[in-house]
This record gives C-alpha cells, sequence and structure tokens, in this order.
C-alpha cells in the first residue's frame, strides 16, 4: 500500500495541513480524487503583532502547532512533507531564519514563496476542483497578510490582510463608526481599477480561505463544522452584508458565540467580510462561491504527481 504525502502552508493567521495519498487517474473518472487521510487547521496568529520581527509568542504558537503536525505525519507514515510560508514570512525580517529553523527542526522541505507563487498555487487548487463545472475562473484567496485575485488572464496579489487590517484600523471592540469607514476606504484604495479577469470578461468568482469558509458556515448556522456543506456553497452579496451588519456591532466574545463561527475568527472576520464585498462590488458579481480548500491543494497537486495547470500566471 502506497504512503501518503503531506502539504503545510504556514499563514499569517493560520497553518493549515494536508494528508493526502496521491489521486489515481481512471479511464472512467478521469484524474480521480485524493485519497485525503487529514485535513486541519490551527488558528496561531504568526503574524499578530508583527512590527519588524515576528513576536516570540506568536512563533511558539506556530511552532505548537507544527508539533501536532508532525506527530500526526509520523503516525501516518508520510513519505514527504512539504512546507510553505506565506505574507508573514515575506514581510518579517526574520522570516527566512524561522523557516529555517522550522526545517531543521522538523526535517521538512520548507521555503518562502512569493506572491506570485502563491496566486498561482490557489488558482491551481480551485481550477482543479471547479474547472469542470465552471469555465471562466477568477480565484480570490483572502490571507491574514495579504489577498490575491486571480484568473486564467494572470493575477494580482495586494497588501490587503485580516490580520494586518484589524491591527492597524479596527482597534475598538466593536470598532467605531471612523475606523469602519477608514478601513472601507484603504481596502478600496487598494483594488486596482482592472482587477484580474477571464477572458469572457466577467468569471465566476471563486473564494478560499478562512474567512470565507467561516462566512460559509455564518451563514448556513452550522453547529458543527462539514465541509461537505462547506464546499461549492454560495453566498450572496446580500448574505453577506447582512453578516457585515452584524459583525459591525458586536464584540469579539458576542461574535464568538454566533452559530457557526469559527473560534478564532472572530477578530478578524469583520475585515475579512469587508475585503470580499469590496472584490464582489469591483467584479460586478452577486454571489461567491466557496472553496474549503486552497494553497495547500494546490501545493500538494504541484508537488505530488498531480498534472494540473502549467501555465505562468502574471502577478502585479
Amino acid at each position: 500500500m502506497s504512503r501518503p504525502f503531506a502539504t503545510i502552508d504556514i499563514g499569517t493567521n493560520s497553518v493549515l495541513l494536508l494528508i493526502a495519498l496521491t489521486p489515481v487517474p481512471s479511464p472512467v473518472y478521469g484524474r480521480g480524487e485524493l485519497g485525503v487521510r487529514a485535513d486541519l487547521a490551527r488558528i496561531t496568529g504568526l503574524g499578530k503583532k508583527l512590527s519588524k520581527t515576528f513576536h516570540p509568542e506568536s512563533k511558539e504558537r506556530t511552532l505548537q502547532a507544527l508539533q501536532e503536525y508532525a506527530s500526526l505525519c509520523r503516525d501516518a507514515s508520510v513519505q514527504k512533507v512539504v512546507c510553505v510560508g506565506t505574507a508573514a514570512f515575506r514581510k518579517a525580517a526574520d522570516g527566512p531564519q524561522f523557516m529555517e529553523e522550522i526545517g531543521r527542526r522538523f526535517g521538512w522541505e520548507t521555503r518562502i514563496i512569493s506572491g506570485e507563487e502563491e496566486a498561482r498555487l490557489s488558482f491551481l487548487s480551485v481550477e482543479r476542483d471547479f474547472g469542470s463545472q465552471h469555465k471562466n475562473l477568477i480565484a480570490l484567496d483572502i490571507g491574514g497578510g495579504s489577498t490575491e485575485i486571480i484568473s486564467e488572464e494572470g493575477g494580482v496579489s495586494l497588501e490587503l490582510g485580516t490580520v494586518v487590517l484589524t491591527e492597524k484600523y479596527l482597534r475598538q471592540d466593536p470598532p467605531t463608526e471612523g475606523e469602519f469607514k477608514d478601513v472601507i476606504h484603504v481596502i478600496k484604495s487598494k483594488i486596482p481599477p482592472n482587477p484580474p479577469l477571464t477572458k469572457g470578461g466577467r468569471g465566476d468568482l471563486i473564494a478560499l480561505a478562512g474567512t470565507v469558509t467561516t462566512l460559509s458556515s455564518v451563514n448556513q448556522h452550522l453547529e458543527r463544522w462539514d465541509p461537505e456543506k462547506i464546499q461549492g456553497s454560495i453566498i450572496t452579496l446580500s448574505e453577506l452584508e447582512s453578516m457585515i451588519t452584524l459583525f459591525r456591532r458586536t464584540t469579539n466574545e458576542e461574535r464568538r458565540a454566533i452559530p457557526g463561527m469559527i473560534h478564532g475568527r472572530e477578530e478578524t472576520i469583520l475585515a475579512g467580510s469587508l475585503i470580499l464585498k469590496a472584490v464582489m462590488e469591483k467584479l460586478g458579481v452577486q454571489e461567491v462561491i466557496v472553496s474549503d480548500r486552497g494553497l495547500r491543494y494546490g501545493l500538494f497537486y504541484d508537488h505530488f504527481g498531480f498534472i494540473g495547470s502549467s501555465r505562468r500566471l502574471r502577478v502585479l
């Protein structure tokens, strides 16, 4: 029996693990499905309180999550682990040193990826899961330290992150009217006037990462996390606006008690929701399709034998 592989995505707000067997092509079913053995997320807030370097407590929380993942990989007899860091590592002066430490400590293949690579891998995940149903895809990856908008024509990596925006602009709990208006202004100012579209113009927007999956969970009032109900679910612009109204008027503690809220997302969910709303309005779409997968899946497809998109995305 073949042994699985693993990918780890260390983001600004969360650390995600995928352990899976490579997909086996089938003459009937085509490319086949991954044999997923584990798909986990831990919110560690690595990018919190980030000035020039990582805060020691954030690093320690991240290492604790990685230690848990290392144990799971050993128990699953994983052949190889590929681990990447994104926006927070690109920003922190000690990002390269911390990534090297992770590689030495756990014996994994590690690297910091660029915004271009992050966009390409996210789009690969979306294309793999939704490409057969939607020919004109626009992927949106809202992260803690950056946001990527990607289509088949190229992509853009924006300095818009839920952690960064929350710490800098949404300091009161709940935020004041002035803070709310300020963060909306900042978000809109950073979205380019001509974001990536498909050859046919407007396409189907697929959003991934923790903000949008949490929004889907809240929108569906889920009592427990159910990836099958999240994957492929739809959030309309009016539903999003209703949730934003709720989030802006509640404290972090009150948000934590909202049915469907993922613990640890309550602090950054308002900033992430506002990014999503601004992108939807800019693209002129009334609904977004939710992906419960993301960069860790694209990374897996790219490294472990899955033949997906090889196009070189032009990222600004």
